[in-house]
C-alpha cells in the first residue's frame, strides 16, 4: 500500500444547494421560477432552513474545514429587486456565524439557477436588465456578510442551468428557446463581473470564483463534425463563462469564423471590458464522462447527442488527472478547486442504523486519486468539496435523492451521516489515505 498526501492548507470541504432549504414561505420568501416547475411545488427539501446548526455541528465533528452554501435570491428579494428581507439576510448571517463558531470557512454561492418569478416573467437571463438586478442583489447579501465571508461564486455551473432550463427545457424555466438562450450567455457573464464588483465595494480582498463543469469527454464517431462537436461541447462547458471574465473574449469555437462576433449575444460597444473581473480562483464540477455525436451546427455542441459513459473506477483517476493538468496548463488560468462527481446510488439506514456506502467511497477515492496525481505533475489545485453533505432533492419537485453524504429523512428532515461521511473526515483531518 502507499498513502496519498495533500498539500498543506488544502481545503477540504462539503457543498449544499438551497434546494435543502424548504420554508418556502418563511420570513416572506417570493416565489421562484422553480417553486412551481413541474406542477410540483417545493416542499421541505431537506429541512435544511431550520436545521443548519445541527448540519454545523456535523461538519465540525467530521473534521471538513469549509462549507459551500446557496443563497436564495428570493429569500433576500422576494420581487427580485427592492429592499433586502430582514429575515432572510439574518437566516444567512446566523448560518455564517455559527459556521465561523465552529472553525469552518463559509464559502457563498449566490445564484444556481432558481430566478426569482417576477424577474423571469421579465425576461429572464435573456433581459440585459437581469444583470443589473443581480448587481442589487449581491449588494444587498454583500452588506450584511462580505466582512465574515470570504470565499464567492456568483454562479453555480451557469452552462448548466442555462442548457438545461432555456435550451432543452429540462428545468425551470422549461423553455426551448435558442435565442433566449444565446442572449441569457452574455447577460450571464455581464452579471458575474457586476456582481464581483459589488462584492468587492463592500469587502475588496474578498476571493472570487467562477463556476466550470469538468467536461470529460470523447468524440461519438470517426467523422470530423464528431470531433469538433466534442470540441465546442468542452469548450461550451470550460470557458465560455470563464474567458470574457479573464479578458479573453468569448472562445472562437463560439464565433462563426474567427474575426465574426455571435450577433445572437446581442453584445453592446464596451461590453467585452464590462464582462472582466477578477477571478481569483475556478471551482471546477466533476461530471459523468459523455460520448458526443454531431446532430446540427450550434457552434456550441449543445444540440448534439450525448451518451453517458459509465463510471470505470479503473479509468477515473487517469481522466480527473487530464482533465485538471489540461485546465491548469492554460496560460493565465487562476488556481483549481474540485468538486467531486456526484453519487446517486447511496443507501437508506438499514434496521440497525447502520449506513455502510462503498460506492461512495470507492467514488471519492477516486476523485482523490485523480486530484492527488494532478498536484503531482504539477497542477495549480486548492482543495476537494464532495459535491453533496446532504440527500437532497436534484431539481424542483422532486423528492430527496440518496445523494449526500449525511441521509435526511424526509418526514421531518432526521440526519445519519453515511460511512463516507468519516472516511470524508478522517481524510480531510489527516491531508491523506492508504490506498
Amino acid at each position: 500500500m502507499s498513502r496519498l498526501r495533500f498539500p498543506e492548507g488544502f481545503h477540504w470541504g462539503a457543498t449544499t444547494t438551497i434546494r435543502t432549504e424548504g420554508a418556502p414561505r418563511e420570513g416572506g420568501r417570493g416565489e421562484s421560477i422553480g417553486d412551481r416547475s413541474g406542477r410540483h411545488t417545493r416542499g421541505n427539501g431537506s429541512h435544511g432552513y431550520r436545521r443548519f446548526e445541527e448540519d454545523v455541528a456535523l461538519l465540525a465533528r467530521l473534521g471538513l474545514t469549509r462549507y459551500r452554501f446557496g443563497i436564495d435570491w428570493s429569500r433576500i428579494q422576494a420581487e427580485g429587486k427592492g429592499a433586502a428581507l430582514a429575515a432572510g439576510l439574518d437566516h444567512y448571517a446566523a448560518l455564517v456565524d455559527a459556521l465561523l463558531a465552529a472553525g469552518i470557512q463559509p464559502a457563498a454561492v449566490l445564484h444556481e439557477g432558481d430566478l426569482p418569478r417576477p424577474l423571469q416573467e421579465n425576461g429572464g437571463w435573456a433581459t440585459r436588465d437581469t444583470a443589473g438586478r443581480f448587481s442589487d442583489f449581491a449588494s444587498c447579501v454583500a452588506r450584511r456578510l462580505a466582512d465574515r465571508v470570504d470565499v464567492w461564486l456568483p454562479f453555480e455551473t451557469p452552462s448548466v442551468f442555462l442548457a438545461e432550463g432555456l435550451l432543452h427545457g429540462r428545468r425551470a424555466p422549461e423553455l426551448r428557446d435558442r435565442l433566449a438562450f444565446l442572449k441569457a450567455i452574455h447577460v450571464v457573464n455581464l452579471a458575474q463581473a457586476m456582481a464581483g464588483e459589488a462584492l468587492r465595494a463592500e469587502q475588496s480582498d474578498l476571493q472570487l470564483g467562477a463556476s466550470i463543469v469538468g467536461a470529460a469527454c470523447e468524440p461519438g464517431g470517426d467523422e470530423p463534425c464528431d470531433a469538433k462537436a466534442c470540441e465546442e461541447w468542452q469548450v461550451f462547458q470550460e470557458e465560455i463563462f470563464l474567458y470574457p471574465a479573464l479578458g479573453l473574449g468569448y472562445p472562437q469555437a463560439f464565433q462563426a469564423d474567427e474575426q465574426q462576433r455571435v450577433p445572437e449575444l446581442h453584445e453592446q460597444e464596451g461590453d467585452e471590458t464590462r464582462c472582466r473581473t477578477q477571478i481569483d480562483f475556478v471551482e471546477v464540477s466533476l461530471a459523468q464522462s459523455v460520448r458526443v455525436v454531431a446532430s446540427g451546427d450550434d457552434r456550441l455542441g449543445r444540440e448534439a447527442e450525448f451518451e453517458a459513459l459509465p463510471f470505470e473506477p479503473d479509468v477515473w483517476p487517469e481522466t480527473v488527472c487530464h482533465l485538471l493538468d489540461e485546465l491548469s496548463a492554460k496560460p493565465d488560468h487562476p488556481p483549481l478547486e474540485v468538486r467531486g462527481l456526484p453519487c446517486l446510488d447511496a443507501p437508506m439506514p438499514a434496521p440497525d442504523g447502520s449506513l455502510s456506502d462503498e460506492s461512495r467511497i470507492l467514488q471519492l477515492t477516486c476523485d482523490l486519486e485523480g486530484v492527488a496525481a494532478a498536484i503531482t505533475s504539477g497542477a495549480n489545485i486548492r482543495g476537494y468539496a464532495a459535491p453533496h453533505f446532504l440527500d437532497a432533492p436534484l431539481g424542483p419537485g422532486d423528492g430527496l435523492a440518496v445523494c449526500g453524504l449525511v441521509a435526511v429523512e424526509a418526514e421531518h428532515g432526521d440526519r445519519t451521516p453515511r460511512a463516507s461521511a468519516a472516511w470524508l473526515g478522517r481524510v480531510a483531518q489527516e491531508a491523506g489515505f492508504e490506498r
